[in-house]
């Protein structure tokens, strides 16, 4: 099989993906014949090869949700799969690229805080380390010439110094091996995280308004509960979130109520409870979780917001720190030497 025939859509392209697809089967286009003509808009022109062997698939016998593996997302294609089931695809498709409509304005908002400050701190670290590889060897001949006498400061700036010139391959070696490591271990590294005091919280709500959109989106969409849990639980990468899903569906299919059993949930807003409660009485818990999902969605906008504006001034005091201390280090010799003279 070809590498192109194995390429996963993002976010945005699964939204237009879904969206187009919904309209063509709605004006009663066949499947194949849809898919067939999405395959052919420039908007897919990478992906061609494909959603041309999903078409194979899928007129080899297979269904929307299992020809679609390897092109749309897990939770896509496990949502298609129990659409098929129900014969409500239009439907599901449709909450699909409604869904991963605002899963890509999400993510993009949270590029689009952080890139900035990103910038600025590859900047200031390229700072640092030409102060540190090339200024600071370029005068440490002169330093050492002014006596044994040298500040403290002055002597740790000039080993941390040498230790970089001297180690610089050692020290790429451990950054490439450390992130080689964090990615194999991600799963593991992501479950940390909510152990932390301010990460962890953070990592939980994004989980939670992820959640609330998903369960959501199955819910409008006509899926059941019971499998809308299920679904959720097999296409989360969080061992310690998917334990909590797989315990939420198992009280939930033993009687207990939703609401109930998320206000025991660490990866649940406990403010958001209620609003589940009432869906539930009232027959509107898809339409409880989406409202909930946009008013975390918001709160998530402010949260960015404030991050980014902390972030750009903490990053350059912290820098201009650093460079203060360098310079001073360098500096301190020089001034001691200009005071014995006179």
């Amino acid at each position: 099989m070809s590498s192109h025939s194995c390429v996963q859509l993002n976010n945005r392209q699964t939204a237009r993906f879904c969206q187009q697809l919904s309209t063509l089967l709605t004006s009663g286009l066949p499947l194949a014949d849809a898919l067939r003509v999405i395959g052919q808009t420039p908007f897919f022109k990478k992906e061609r090869l494909a959603i041309g062997r999903m078409i194979e698939r899928i007129e080899e016998g297979a269904s929307l949700g299992e020809g679609a593996k390897q092109v749309l997302p897990d939770l896509a294609c496990a949502t298609l799969q129990a659409a098929d089931r129900g014969g409500a695809v239009e439907k599901v498709l449709n909450y699909l690229g409604n869904y991963y409509d605002q899963r890509a304005e999400l993510s993009e908002k949270l590029i689009g805080a952080l890139v900035y400050p990103a910038f600025v701190a590859v900047v200031s670290l390229g700072l640092l380390v030409f102060l540190l590889v090339y200024v600071v060897p370029s005068m440490s001949q002169l330093l050492e010439e002014v006596g044994s006498g040298l500040p403290p400061l002055t002597v740790a700036v000039m080993a941390i110094s040498s230790f970089l010139v001297n180690y610089w391959l050692l020290i790429v070696g451990g950054v490439i091996l450390l992130g080689v490591v964090a990615l194999k271990r991600r799963n593991a590294f992501m479950s940390g995280l909510t152990r932390l005091p301010l990460l962890g919280d953070y990592y939980r709500q994004e989980l939670a308004l992820f959640n609330c959109l998903t369960f959501g989106m199955l819910l409008e969409g006509g899926i059941s509960l019971s499998t809308a849990m299920a679904i959720g639980s097999r296409t989360v990468t969080d061992p310690l979130f998917q334990a909590d899903l797989n315990r939420l569906r198992t009280e939930v299919e033993n009687g207990r109520k939703i609401s109930e059993a998320l206000a025991e949930s660490r990866y649940f807003p406990t403010d958001s409870v209620s609003l589940v409660a009432i869906g539930e009485n009232t027959g509107r818990l898809g339409a409880a979780f989406l409202d909930v999902a946009a008013f975390k969605a918001k709160e998530r906008g402010a949260r960015l917001e404030q991050l980014s504006k902390l972030l750009e001034p903490a990053i350059t005091a912290t820098v201009g720190g650093l460079v203060a201390f360098i310079v001073l280090a360098l500096f301190l010799p020089l001034l001691k030497l200009v005071a014995a003279l006179s």
